[in-house]
């Protein structure tokens, strides 16, 4: 049994914090000063991080490629416990090999000796062979690019077990531009950074790893219509411990909170409850047809006595010719969960719908009609058959390509037991030919979503698509 992620050893960790903000041939950065300063504020600050100043380094200005380089050398060859990268300014890409260039004060873009290529700055961190844990952050445009590769070594994980992983997190896509916005003091990713290092994530553990920290940049980022970040993790990176959550509070004291609230609000809600009204209300034909079932479903629930009564409410309002698929789907499940000694023929039905076989007076279908019968299926506890319908309709030729991604990227989120099936199927598509080229890309993209280990094939696809 392994010992929990654990905070970084501040005596035995290292950091590189990099970055330029004037350049002689390139648009100034003045936020990238601040970013600079700022994370290392939060980095050191023993609250937080808790990393040592002493083996902190910031080179704001890098004259050369090789100062730059040989910095993050001297922490690799020091290192035994995490070493972190991070940088911030101009990134370039090289015509001639496709890769990523950091730029530093004297870059030229048509020089690209003049950058410091990110695959040397690779090099370096996987020379640090006794550090534990490996982390890059690149606050720049194209830092996607940075993930075309490895940040381990094959041959020497093999040999090495106590080797806990490495994780790449970069401010956006290999295509796309970074922020700095305007008149702000930091550029957009790294203030949303610090800002999570310095108050936390609520509702996360006491440790905040490089995983949590992604999926709140990402959602804050996104909310907001800027670059999303991108991440890239080998061997269980995304668990590796950064920081101490600031918004940490005594988890279950606010379980118990929640859960005493939530009885007590039951408690008010039911006794609040009139079983005559709700009847009413399920009865009355000017309502629609979802909120009939509902009453009828909480009638059910909430005073057995009348359970009888609300079966016999759903039956009548599952044979009404009016009633529109999404709430005849919804009605079986009301149904099945009133009376579970009814679920093998409503599950069987459900299952009709979910393989677009139960012609009901010749309806059609939809995805998400089917969609929501698998959902149904499995709150009646028909799990396997709820799967098998998703893994059919991501191959379903009565579905256009369209749909078969939506199933297919829809049973890659609830669905963990058909992955394999899922990512296979997202390749497939993006092999394709006869499909459209934005379908491919579209499935490409979505594989590299939920499989990042599949990003170096499926960019090499997606190029031959957009070139053919």
């Amino acid at each position: 049994m392994t010992d929990a992620p654990s905070l970084p050893d501040p005596e035995r960790s290292r950091v590189v914090l990099a970055g330029a903000h004037t350049y002689e041939y390139l648009e100034n950065l003045p936020a990238v000063g601040n970013n600079l300063k700022k994370l290392r504020e939060a980095l050191t600050d023993s609250s937080i991080c808790g990393f040592s100043p002493d083996s902190t380094t910031v080179l704001e200005q890098s004259a050369t490629p090789n100062e730059l380089l040989d910095a993050t050398y001297d922490a690799a060859d020091s290192c035994t416990d995490t070493l972190i990268f991070y940088f911030a300014g101009h990134g370039l890409t090289s015509q001639r090999y496709d890769d990523l260039l950091l730029a530093i004060p004297g870059t030229e873009k048509r020089r690209p000796h003049t950058a410091v290529r990110f695959d040397d700055v690779r090099q370096a961190i996987l020379s640090a062979r006794k550090a534990v844990r490996k982390v890059v952050i690149l606050d720049c445009c194209f830092s996607g690019r940075a993930m075309i590769g490895s940040m381990q070594d094959a041959t020497d994980l093999a040999a090495r077990s106590d080797i806990e992983g490495s994780y790449i997190l970069t401010a956006a896509s290999e295509t796309k531009a970074a922020i700095s916005p305007p008149g702000e003091t930091l550029t957009a990713f790294t203030f949303e950074l610090i800002d999570i290092l310095q108050h936390g994530i609520q509702h996360e553990s006491e440790h905040l790893s490089m995983g949590a920290i992604y999926d709140s940049l990402h959602a804050r980022l996104s909310g907001k219509g800027r670059p999303t970040p991108q991440q890239r993790n080998r061997n269980a990176g995304s668990k590796i411990i950064l920081a101490r959550n600031k918004s940490f509070t005594n988890r279950q004291d606010r379980i118990n909170a929640v859960y005493e609230y939530m009885i007590q609000k039951g408690k008010e809600e039911r006794e609040a409850l009139d079983p005559a009204v709700l009847q009413k209300e399920a009865e009355t034909e000017h309502l629609s047809y979802g909120i009939r079932i509902n009453k009828a479903k909480i009638l059910g629930e909430t005073f057995p006595e009348f359970r009888g009564r609300a079966l016999r409410l759903l039956y009548e309002m599952m044979e009404a010719p009016d009633l529109c698929g999404r709430d005849f789907i919804w009605g079986i499940e009301a149904f099945g969960l009133l009376s579970p000694e009814s679920t093998g023929g409503l599950c069987d039905a459900l299952t009709e719908i979910a393989m677009a076989r139960e012609n009901r007076d010749a309806y059609r279908w939809s995805l998400s009609d089917r969609i929501a019968a698998c959902r149904a299926l499995r709150k009646l506890g028909a799990e396997n058959a709820a799967t098998h319908a998703m893994t059919y309709m991501m191959r379903d030729n009565s579905l256009n390509m369209a749909d078969q991604i939506g199933a297919t990227r829809a049973a890659l989120k609830s669905y963990p037991e058909a992955e394999n099936s899922a990512l296979q199927r997202l390749w497939d598509a993006g092999e394709d030919e006869s499909a459209e080229k934005a379908e491919r890309i579209t499935a490409l993209q979505i594989l590299c979503e939920f499989s990042p280990e599949s990003l170096d094939a499926a960019t090499i696809l997606i190029k031959k698509i957009r070139a053919s």
